[in-house]
């Protein structure tokens, strides 16, 4: 390993590539990441009372 540790960052960022390549672009989690809505991160219709 580096001294600054980039092996372990190296890892890490590979693995997240490999995780946001295998996500079907339809998937919530790309969804969220696109957009990010209440509804999308949760899974549930918000009630208007709550948003006002």
């Amino acid at each position: 390993m580096n001294e600054s540790g980039t092996d372990a960052d190296d890892l890490v960022r590979s693995r997240a590539a490999a995780a946001d390549r295998d996500t079907p672009k339809s998937s919530p989690v790309a969804t969220v990441r696109a957009s990010g809505t209440i509804e999308q991160i949760t899974g549930e219709v918000a009630e208007p009372e709550t948003l006002a």
